[in-house]
């Protein structure tokens, strides 16, 4: 079985070798003049609306209907409210086990923060959060309300320091220059929370590290959030 993640960001060109893949089941290496069969299942996963990308003419319509036939459509996390507590429950378990550290877990407090967080980065953003945490956390202490907020500010929807002079500036333009501030914006902040660990940030934020670089470049952006010139 093949994994393919974030199909929906795949270039033209590794969208037509897929196809062809899928077409014929065979694979070529570069080099080699031969065609070899493979016997693979194809399993891909997007967060985007691949039907509107074809409509935009920015993923093949063929390529579509080849991986179409079989479709599960995961509810976002926010209307599934009753599984963040036990995914909070294994993902910390699961940071533990690999930072090889145990803490005393959340308190009620931190707990009542988590579940009330809307999650857009799904349970990507949960694990990462997650992981984040017992990062952090002393060994044999209690992860608390204060850990999240030095940690994680995000999660509990701290309002921007800059005030309100700042959200009109950031609003004020057309509906593009607005987004891309605020993508930016985004971009800098989650990056400095996870010390410019581009996979961690990724990971909270629901994409794949490659798509984040590429978000990156878009901005013009390197370590600190400056601007390349």
């Amino acid at each position: 079985m093949l994994f393919l993640d974030e199909i929906g960001d795949m270039p033209p060109r590794g969208q037509e070798l897929l196809l062809k893949v899928l077409d014929r089941f065979t694979v070529q290496p570069q080099g080699d003049s031969r065609a070899y069969p493979v016997d693979v299942q194809v399993v891909a996963a997007t967060g985007r609306d691949l039907a509107t990308l074809v409509q935009e003419g920015r993923f093949r319509h063929d390529l579509y209907q080849r991986l179409k036939p079989l479709t599960l459509r995961l509810t976002p996390l926010s209307e599934r409210r009753g599984d963040i507590r036990p995914l909070l429950i294994h993902f910390l378990a699961d940071a533990e086990k690999t930072l090889r550290k145990r803490t005393r877990g959340l308190t009620p407090e931190a707990v009542h923060a988590l579940l009330a967080h809307a999650w857009p980065g799904n349970v990507r953003e949960l694990a990462g959060v997650c992981t984040a945490l017992v990062t952090h956390a002393r060994p044999g202490a209690d992860i608390t309300l204060d850990d999240i907020r030095k940690r994680c500010p995000e999660v509990l929807g701290s309002p921007s320091p800059q005030g309100s002079g700042y959200a009109r500036e950031t609003l004020s333009g057309s509906f593009a220059q607005v987004r891309s501030r605020f993508e930016r914006e985004l971009l800098v902040r989650r990056l400095e929370l996870h010390r410019w660990n581009v996979a961690e940030a990724a990971s909270t934020l629901g994409i794949s590290a490659a798509t984040l670089y590429r978000y990156l470049q878009r901005h013009g952006l390197r370590q600190g959030g400056d601007e390349r010139r």
